[in-house]
Protein backbone atom coordinates (compact mmCIF):
# COMPACT_ATOMS: atom_id res chain seq x y z
CA UNK A 1 0.00 0.00 0.00
CA UNK A 2 2.58 2.67 0.76
CA UNK A 3 4.43 1.62 -2.44
CA UNK A 4 1.58 2.38 -4.09
CA UNK A 5 0.90 5.62 -2.66
CA UNK A 6 4.73 6.29 -3.19
CA UNK A 7 4.24 5.83 -6.57
CA UNK A 8 1.02 8.43 -6.99
CA UNK A 9 3.22 10.91 -5.18
CA UNK A 10 5.97 10.72 -7.65
CA UNK A 11 3.48 10.84 -10.88
CA UNK A 12 1.81 13.45 -9.62
CA UNK A 13 1.71 17.04 -10.96
CA UNK A 14 3.59 19.63 -9.12
CA UNK A 15 1.81 22.78 -9.95
CA UNK A 16 4.22 24.98 -7.87
CA UNK A 17 7.09 23.41 -10.09
CA UNK A 18 5.51 24.16 -13.57
CA UNK A 19 4.18 27.76 -12.39
CA UNK A 20 7.95 28.14 -11.41
CA UNK A 21 9.72 27.42 -14.59
CA UNK A 22 7.27 29.89 -16.40
CA UNK A 23 7.92 32.66 -13.94
CA UNK A 24 11.57 32.20 -14.67
CA UNK A 25 10.79 31.91 -18.60
CA UNK A 26 9.06 35.08 -18.59
CA UNK A 27 11.79 36.58 -16.37
CA UNK A 28 14.23 36.32 -18.87
CA UNK A 29 11.76 37.56 -21.68
CA UNK A 30 11.21 40.49 -19.50
CA UNK A 31 14.68 41.20 -19.37
CA UNK A 32 14.77 40.85 -23.23
CA UNK A 33 11.87 43.30 -23.38
CA UNK A 34 13.99 45.78 -21.17
CA UNK A 35 16.67 45.93 -23.39
CA UNK A 36 14.63 46.51 -26.60
CA UNK A 37 13.33 49.09 -24.84
CA UNK A 38 16.39 50.70 -24.44
CA UNK A 39 16.62 50.80 -28.02
CA UNK A 40 12.84 52.01 -28.47
CA UNK A 41 13.97 54.50 -30.85
CA UNK A 42 15.69 52.40 -33.51
CA UNK A 43 12.60 50.47 -33.99
CA UNK A 44 11.00 50.27 -37.40
CA UNK A 45 7.45 52.63 -37.80
CA UNK A 46 6.04 48.56 -36.56
CA UNK A 47 8.88 47.65 -34.24
CA UNK A 48 6.11 47.60 -31.76
CA UNK A 49 3.92 44.88 -33.25
CA UNK A 50 6.39 42.91 -33.54
CA UNK A 51 7.67 42.90 -29.83
CA UNK A 52 4.01 41.80 -28.81
CA UNK A 53 4.42 38.79 -31.56
CA UNK A 54 8.05 38.39 -30.12
CA UNK A 55 7.14 38.38 -26.43
CA UNK A 56 3.85 36.28 -26.93
CA UNK A 57 5.29 33.39 -29.86
CA UNK A 58 6.79 31.52 -27.35
CA UNK A 59 4.70 31.07 -24.71
CA UNK A 60 2.60 27.93 -26.05
CA UNK A 61 6.16 26.48 -26.12
CA UNK A 62 6.82 27.99 -22.46
CA UNK A 63 3.63 26.26 -21.27
CA UNK A 64 4.59 22.98 -22.72
CA UNK A 65 7.93 23.11 -20.78
CA UNK A 66 6.18 24.04 -17.79
CA UNK A 67 3.93 21.11 -18.35
CA UNK A 68 6.72 18.69 -18.59
CA UNK A 69 8.31 20.47 -15.80
CA UNK A 70 5.45 19.84 -13.39
CA UNK A 71 5.42 16.23 -13.85
CA UNK A 72 9.22 15.80 -14.18
CA UNK A 73 9.99 13.54 -11.56
CA UNK A 74 13.92 13.73 -10.96
CA UNK A 75 15.69 17.34 -10.14
CA UNK A 76 18.44 18.61 -11.75
CA UNK A 77 21.17 17.16 -9.39
CA UNK A 78 23.20 20.71 -9.75
CA UNK A 79 23.16 23.82 -8.53
CA UNK A 80 24.61 27.25 -9.34
CA UNK A 81 26.92 28.93 -6.75
CA UNK A 82 28.07 32.47 -7.05
CA UNK A 83 30.99 31.81 -4.44
CA UNK A 84 31.97 35.65 -4.34
CA UNK A 85 35.57 35.10 -4.51
CA UNK A 86 38.09 37.83 -6.59
CA UNK A 87 38.27 35.25 -9.25
CA UNK A 88 35.21 34.66 -9.95
CA UNK A 89 34.03 38.38 -10.19
CA UNK A 90 37.61 39.08 -12.43
CA UNK A 91 35.67 36.03 -14.71
CA UNK A 92 32.51 37.66 -14.82
CA UNK A 93 33.27 40.42 -15.55
CA UNK A 94 35.69 39.25 -18.44
CA UNK A 95 32.53 37.29 -19.57
CA UNK A 96 30.42 40.16 -19.66
CA UNK A 97 32.65 42.50 -21.43
CA UNK A 98 33.59 39.90 -24.22
CA UNK A 99 29.91 38.86 -24.94
CA UNK A 100 28.79 43.08 -24.98
CA UNK A 101 31.63 43.72 -27.48
CA UNK A 102 30.84 40.40 -29.15
CA UNK A 103 27.85 41.28 -29.69
CA UNK A 104 28.80 44.77 -31.41
CA UNK A 105 29.05 42.59 -34.37
CA UNK A 106 25.32 42.33 -35.22
CA UNK A 107 25.27 46.29 -35.55
CA UNK A 108 25.68 45.49 -39.54
CA UNK A 109 22.65 43.18 -39.47
CA UNK A 110 20.64 46.66 -38.29
CA UNK A 111 20.27 45.85 -34.85
CA UNK A 112 20.71 48.84 -31.87
CA UNK A 113 23.19 47.67 -28.64
CA UNK A 114 22.37 46.81 -26.30
CA UNK A 115 19.83 44.70 -28.53
CA UNK A 116 22.56 43.10 -30.04
CA UNK A 117 23.10 41.04 -26.87
CA UNK A 118 19.88 39.34 -27.28
CA UNK A 119 20.59 38.50 -30.91
CA UNK A 120 23.81 37.25 -29.83
CA UNK A 121 22.53 34.69 -27.27
CA UNK A 122 19.57 33.43 -29.41
CA UNK A 123 21.85 32.86 -32.20
CA UNK A 124 24.41 30.67 -29.98
CA UNK A 125 21.28 29.23 -28.31
CA UNK A 126 20.13 27.93 -31.68
CA UNK A 127 23.13 26.82 -32.93
CA UNK A 128 23.58 24.68 -30.14
CA UNK A 129 20.01 23.39 -30.11
CA UNK A 130 20.05 22.19 -33.53
CA UNK A 131 23.19 20.50 -32.18
CA UNK A 132 20.83 18.82 -29.46
CA UNK A 133 18.52 17.44 -31.80
CA UNK A 134 21.23 14.67 -32.58
CA UNK A 135 23.85 14.49 -29.81
CA UNK A 136 21.65 15.80 -27.36
CA UNK A 137 23.27 14.09 -24.01
CA UNK A 138 26.75 15.51 -25.45
CA UNK A 139 26.15 19.46 -24.69
CA UNK A 140 24.16 18.39 -21.40
CA UNK A 141 27.19 17.09 -20.44
CA UNK A 142 29.56 19.96 -22.01
CA UNK A 143 27.27 22.80 -20.23
CA UNK A 144 27.30 20.64 -16.94
CA UNK A 145 31.30 19.90 -17.51
CA UNK A 146 31.84 24.36 -18.23
CA UNK A 147 29.41 25.51 -15.49
CA UNK A 148 28.87 22.75 -12.55
CA UNK A 149 32.75 21.38 -12.22
CA UNK A 150 34.60 23.08 -9.55
CA UNK A 151 36.14 26.47 -10.85
CA UNK A 152 39.61 27.51 -9.91
CA UNK A 153 41.15 29.96 -12.63
CA UNK A 154 39.48 33.35 -14.01
CA UNK A 155 39.49 31.60 -17.49
CA UNK A 156 37.50 28.74 -15.17
CA UNK A 157 35.11 31.53 -14.42
CA UNK A 158 35.38 33.08 -17.80
CA UNK A 159 34.25 30.04 -19.48
CA UNK A 160 31.65 28.74 -16.91
CA UNK A 161 29.43 32.38 -17.50
CA UNK A 162 30.41 32.26 -21.38
CA UNK A 163 28.68 29.12 -21.38
CA UNK A 164 25.89 30.01 -18.91
CA UNK A 165 25.03 33.12 -21.41
CA UNK A 166 25.58 31.24 -25.12
CA UNK A 167 24.08 27.86 -23.98
CA UNK A 168 22.06 28.15 -20.75
CA UNK A 169 18.98 28.60 -22.34
CA UNK A 170 19.66 25.46 -24.64
CA UNK A 171 20.62 23.29 -22.07
CA UNK A 172 17.56 23.97 -19.32
CA UNK A 173 15.40 23.11 -22.58
CA UNK A 174 17.09 19.93 -22.99
CA UNK A 175 17.02 19.21 -19.87
CA UNK A 176 13.15 19.26 -19.86
CA UNK A 177 13.41 17.31 -22.87
CA UNK A 178 15.25 14.26 -21.69
CA UNK A 179 12.30 13.46 -19.37
CA UNK A 180 9.99 12.79 -22.48
CA UNK A 181 9.76 9.93 -24.47
CA UNK A 182 12.38 10.13 -27.73
CA UNK A 183 9.74 10.54 -30.03
CA UNK A 184 8.82 13.49 -28.61
CA UNK A 185 12.01 15.01 -27.42
CA UNK A 186 12.78 14.70 -30.89
CA UNK A 187 9.66 16.58 -32.00
CA UNK A 188 10.02 19.10 -29.19
CA UNK A 189 13.83 19.84 -30.02
CA UNK A 190 13.22 20.40 -33.47
CA UNK A 191 10.10 23.11 -32.52
CA UNK A 192 12.83 24.51 -30.07
CA UNK A 193 15.03 25.09 -32.76
CA UNK A 194 12.36 26.78 -35.12
CA UNK A 195 11.17 28.67 -32.67
CA UNK A 196 14.50 30.23 -32.05
CA UNK A 197 15.19 30.91 -35.65
CA UNK A 198 11.49 32.87 -35.65
CA UNK A 199 12.56 35.02 -33.06
CA UNK A 200 15.95 35.53 -34.68
CA UNK A 201 13.60 36.91 -37.37
CA UNK A 202 11.42 38.68 -35.00
CA UNK A 203 14.40 40.87 -33.60
CA UNK A 204 15.51 41.99 -37.16
CA UNK A 205 11.76 42.70 -37.66
CA UNK A 206 11.81 44.77 -34.73
CA UNK A 207 14.42 46.95 -35.95
CA UNK A 208 13.60 46.84 -39.93
CA UNK A 209 15.73 44.77 -41.24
Amino acid sequence: MKKHLNKKKKAAFSVFKSFFFFLKANCILGIVLLLFLINYKSWDWDGADYIYIFMLFPQAFLVLLAIIAGFRKTENKFTYHFRNSRNEWIGLVSAITAVLLFSLLFLGAGVAFPSTVVFLAITTNFMVAAFSVIFHPLTIALYEANVFDKCNTKMDYFYKYIAIFTTGINYHTQQLLRSVPLVINKLLAVIFVLLLIWQLFGVNMIFGD
